[in-house]
């Protein structure tokens, strides 16, 4: 959970594109002060003017206590439920028993693992969750997905990015080090909201109606003033194959409890579940899974 920004245009600024290097886009739509373009080379779409990478890791995502606190009232129970899945498609990628969490919050991922025998540590940029983490007794480095480039290379079986992929600034390089401290046939694990919903809107001819309205204004995970990129399981693909990687598959993956608790009253809750439910049968896209791995020669 991060800080709500409010008027921060002063720390705004202008990026081409972190995949292929173009500056050229196409506006797809805006929210408030930010432009959601489409790169008209490679296709992914990012967040364009953005929040600084900077700001948002000294000023927004240092978290305290409360953040905490509500991640384990709204968030916990359903997460741990996942996590404890995820790690089950892990298992047979378990060679060396290492495990990387980046941007592991409180660290509730690093201790399911923990339970399963993983040895695993964590990367998180807030200071108060990387304390909460240690007083659980956890591994956890205090820094940026960027620290990953100061670890062993070939020290993990398994890097996984919850949530988080898509707030990196530069996730190409983040990506090419992901694959450094992989062993080879090591593979990364992600989840993150499917941007291909952002592609649908005229070819299903939905405009701004509801559902699709309700849906992209109030349910879909997506924030642009703190999602820099927002990937379909396509352009993901592209960009972990441009650092190295073979993509081995992406999968849909629908989290409706965790979207329609967090509501002030209890009738917003239920307008959420039934939007979500509406749109979850019409087979759009909301999250998605992906997972790729390093070429087993190394290379």
């Amino acid at each position: 959970m991060t800080k709500v920004i409010r008027n921060a245009s002063h720390h705004l600024e202008t990026c081409a594109c972190g995949l292929c290097g173009s500056s050229e886009a196409e506006l797809i739509l805006t929210k408030g002060q930010f432009n959601i373009v489409r790169c008209t080379r490679c296709n992914l779409i990012r967040t364009n003017p953005r929040m600084s990478g900077k700001y948002l890791m000294d000023a927004v995502y240092q978290t305290d206590a409360s953040h905490i606190d509500r991640f384990q009232r709204f968030y916990l129970h359903s997460r741990k439920t996942n996590y404890r899945r995820w790690l089950t498609h892990l298992e047979p990628f378990r060679k060396i028993n290492r495990l990387l969490d980046v941007g592991c919050g409180p660290g509730y991922f690093l201790e399911e693992a923990s339970t399963l025998g993983w040895e695993p540590i964590g990367i998180e940029p807030s200071a108060a969750q990387v304390g909460f983490g240690a007083k659980q007794g956890l591994s956890v480095i205090w820094g940026r997905a960027e620290e990953i480039q100061s670890l062993v290379e070939g020290e993990f079986d398994v890097v996984t990015f919850w949530d988080v992929f898509e707030h990196l600034a530069d996730p190409l390089t983040v990506a090419l080090a992901v694959h450094s401290v992989l062993r080879p046939g090591g593979v990364v694990f992600m989840r993150l909201p499917d941007a291909s919903i952002l592609s649908i809107k005229s070819s299903l001819h939905v405009h701004e109606r509801p559902p699709y309205s309700v849906y992209i204004k109030y349910i879909f995970p997506w924030y642009p003033d703190r999602h820099l990129y927002h990937y379909s399981p396509e352009t993901l693909s592209n960009l972990m194959t441009r650092a190295g990687f073979n993509a081995l598959d992406s999968w849909s993956y629908e989290t409706m409890d965790e979207k329609v608790i967090d509501a002030s009253s209890w009738w917003k809750r239920w307008i959420k579940r039934i939007v979500l439910w509406v749109v979850v049968n019409k087979g759009w896209p909301h999250e998605f899974v992906h997972i790729s791995a390093k070429p087993s020669g190394g290379s």
